[in-house]
């Protein structure tokens, strides 16, 4: 087996057992999987796939129904889509020092945010049959790679040019992760740590898939003579595949930084919330801050959600904050400015 889609964790167990390689987990709708670590008693689940992440590390199941299950090396990897909004919750909880907060979010490494796909336009076009064979090609030639005993992991080094611009490029990224820069954003910062071990494995993916493709080229390499391909038998990871890897990772930094955005830039995603609820005339000109965080809407739910949303609508010139003196505990009472007041949609 190579690949799984709902299977319980101690289900999986068996399959790691039975394929110590490791397998992936697809989720068309990464939520649902999401969801069922939230249920009660799946709350080990969670605790299972932070710990698989390495791929390295060994794990052991006792079951009264299922008895004991060792796997060496619990390596699992996941792929899928969620919506933006689904995914939001999950942001807020990594964010703050709740049970979000335990690296499991940091850990979804190759995290893409899409822009707009721009204008759409007509294919009608055959499948390019020649890149299909190709990357068959390549996978079955990837599988086929071996380590000298069949048992230790697999593993490459890189070739001394690629082990020097790695070098370089680690000593960057732990001054960054020890600068004031990210002191203030720890969910991100963990995030960019874990980039330490995504680099080179990034690499190693490239390289392996070139030198694959070199071998799933040569006549009969994908059927024929390459039985097996032992570790020794390839070379280094190259210059070429560090620095595409390198350029990799700070691609991904522009996308975990839209997935970050309510921490590194505070108040801009509840002032986007709060701003359409001024839209919709559901906040009026002479609401005060608390009636606001009293509705409990999405992103608006406490007090400070609330106040760092009217400091940026503020800064725009959307708002000013009045405090008003009461005889007792002072209100805080939203204007909203004149364009606003009792009109839909007359402010962008």
């Amino acid at each position: 087996r190579y690949m799984t889609q709902d299977a319980t964790v101690e289900k999986l167990g068996e399959m790691l057992r039975d394929n110590p390689r490791g397998l992936l987990v697809f989720r068309d709708e990464l939520a649902g999987w999401l969801r069922t670590l939230d249920r009660p008693g799946r709350e080990g689940d969670r605790e299972f796939y932070l710990e698989s992440w390495n791929g390295t590390g060994g794990y052991t199941f006792d079951r009264i129904s299922r008895g004991t299950i060792h796997v060496p090396a619990v390596t699992v990897s996941l792929i899928g889509g969620i919506q933006p909004g689904k995914l939001k919750a999950y942001i807020d909880e990594a964010t703050a020092n709740g049970g979000g907060a335990d690296g499991l979010l940091q850990r979804v490494q190759l995290l893409v945010w899409p822009d707009s796909v721009g204008e759409w336009k007509q294919a009608d076009r055959w499948p390019e049959q020649a890149s299909k064979d190709l990357a068959y090609g390549v996978f079955k030639t990837l599988d086929r790679i071996k380590s000298p005993d069949g048992e230790n992991i697999p593993a490459l080094r890189f070739a001394p040019d690629a082990q020097a611009l790695f070098d370089a490029w680690r000593h960057e990224l732990e001054c960054r992760l020890r600068s004031e820069e990210l002191s203030t954003t720890p969910a991100f910062e963990s995030h960019l740590a874990k980039f330490r071990s995504l680099m080179p494995s990034l690499a190693l993916l490239f390289h392996l898939t070139d030198v694959a493709e070199a071998f799933a080229g040569f006549a009969g390499g994908v059927d024929g003579h390459f039985q097996e391909i032992l570790v020794e038998q390839l070379p280094p990871v190259s210059l070429q595949a560090a620095q595409l890897a390198a350029a990799w990772c700070d691609f991904l930094e522009l996308h975990s930084r839209k997935v970050y955005v309510s921490e590194l830039s505070p108040g801009v995603g509840a002032a986007q919330a709060l701003s359409k609820k001024i839209e919709s005339g559901e906040v009026k000109d002479g609401a005060t801050v608390r009636s606001i965080y009293d509705h409990d809407w999405s992103g608006l739910s406490s007090n400070k959600q609330v106040v760092e949303a009217l400091d940026v609508l503020a800064t725009a010139g959307w708002v000013r904050v009045e405090r008003v003196e009461t005889g007792g505990r002072p209100s805080e009472i939203v204007r909203l400015h004149p364009k606003l007041r009792g009109q839909r949609g007359g402010h962008q």
